[in-house]
């Protein structure tokens, strides 16, 4: 079990979240959603140990072991797939490399009943159940099984990380992650860059997994049926839901986690704030609603390029869900680009929501300074 009691940190002086408190259990699903810059990878870092919050703490029980998978990362390695798959048993590999050596060494000794004999030998048992613990006896084999699952075929397994594309080495650090076994998975935006089937392959994955899930995502359908909580990010605070992300979405009146971003802005390019206005000269004022509904026409046409964008994406899912009926296009070069490119167009356009988002707010805190 992990306890979050009243975190709060903040960045160039601004609050990201504040107070934030809430429990993970042992067997806990918990989706993250909100905005972005909301603090969702923000909380990842801290519970992964990567950030340290400006107040509040983190309690872990015995023996809580994290994994984390960040949303972006730089995967360089010479090594084949399943080289770098056994990198997650190093601990495992090093203590069998002294247990090697203890053994050749009490193997060359004869002084059996002195201390030094005994103190290594001790020590070998130590260091056999330490091994026998962690799963040491079919390493390979184990690293093979979980790459398979992540849909690896055996001829892939001897082949260069170097020839594998961004989604496929994203594989590789979650098995290594699986392979460990650690009793916390966080996990910032998994399917950026997946097709429909990775996203089934990965999903498949973590519903084996037994342990506590935390999972930063935009994508409702790969939500459905891993969490059993949701957890939302909104005004620097954190409010908890019970149930799948569906729940959360009929009881927040949204059809998509998208909206997080699109309602949340367009409410604050309507709303007006008549006492800061007050205070501003007439001229002044017809210069900040001038600014406003500059942001606003903005906002409105980014909304409508992520809406279209989404629906080709939609539309794309569907023929990738039915490849028998589909397989010309579905396995042509030019269709994965333009899906790839799609994907991309609808992150950037999120974060050019992130960017308005700021102004709108930079512009607010002048209306009432």
């Amino acid at each position: 079990m992990i306890a979050v009691n009243q975190l709060s940190i903040h960045y160039t002086g601004n609050p990201v979240f504040e107070d934030v408190s809430f429990v993970i259990g042992d067997r806990d699903r918990i989706g993250l959603v909100g905005k972005n810059g909301a603090g969702k990878t923000t909380l990842l870092k801290i519970l992964s140990g990567l950030l340290t919050p400006d107040t509040g703490e983190i309690i872990y029980s015995q023996d809580t072991t994290i994994g984390y998978l960040p949303q972006e990362m730089v995967i360089t390695s010479d090594k084949t797939v399943l080289g770098e798959a056994m990198t997650a048993f190093d601990k495992i590999l090093s203590l069998q490399a002294e247990a090697d050596q203890l053994l050749g060494e009490i193997s060359s000794r004869e002084d059996y009943e002195s201390v030094e004999y005994n103190r290594l030998l001790h020590r070998l048992e130590e260091l056999n159940t330490h091994i026998h613990t962690l799963g040491g006896a079919n390493l390979e084999s184990d690293a093979a099984r979980v790459l398979n699952g992540l849909g690896f075929r055996n001829s892939d397994l001897h082949r260069s990380m170097n020839e594998f594309s961004s989604g496929w080495k994203m594989r590789v650090e979650l098995a290594k992650i699986l392979l460990q076994n650690p009793s916390v998975i966080l996990l910032d935006e998994p399917t950026n860059h997946l097709d429909m089937l990775s996203k089934d392959i990965l999903k498949t994955a973590l519903l084996d997994y037994s342990g506590a899930l935390i999972i930063v995502s935009h994508d409702r359908d790969f939500l459905q049926g891993l969490t059993t909580r949701v957890v939302e990010f909104r005004d620097r605070s954190i409010k908890e839901y019970l149930g799948d992300v569906y729940d959360f979405l009929e009881a927040r009146k949204l059809t998509s986690l998208q909206e997080l971003e699109k309602l949340r802005d367009s409410r604050r390019v309507r709303e007006m704030d008549d006492q800061a206005l007050g205070k501003l000269s007439y001229e002044k004022k017809k210069a900040f609603e001038r600014e406003k509904r500059k942001i606003a026409a903005q906002i409105s046409k980014c909304e409508e390029s992520i809406e279209k964008a989404e629906q080709e994406i939609a539309a794309m899912d569907q023929k990738l869900a039915a490849p028998q009926q589909y397989q010309d296009v579905i396995t042509s070069k030019d269709f994965f680009d333009r899906y790839n490119y799609l994907k991309n167009k609808v992150n950037h356009l999120l974060e050019e929501w992130e960017q308005l988002h700021a102004a709108l707010e930079q512009l607010e805190a002048s209306e009432s300074a």
